[in-house]
């Protein structure tokens, strides 16, 4: 499964990426793991302070 989801972000400068990623993470409907879902991706979010590779594993994220 091929999935683009960053595609807006192709020829524009770093200020316009930065941008974009400003806006990601503050859009609380979550519009990128939406589209990540509706194509048959699964999704799994995490606190960086520890996380173990097996929980990816398990969900069948990570080969």
């Amino acid at each position: 499964m091929t999935l683009r989801l960053f595609e807006k972000w192709q020829g524009q400068s770093l200020d316009g990426i930065i941008a974009e990623c400003r806006e990601l993470v503050e859009d609380t409907d979550f519009p990128t793991v939406k589209r990540c879902r509706e194509a048959g991706g699964k999704v799994l979010d995490h606190f960086q302070i520890y996380f173990q590779k097996k929980l990816f594993m398990w969900q069948g994220c990570y080969r």
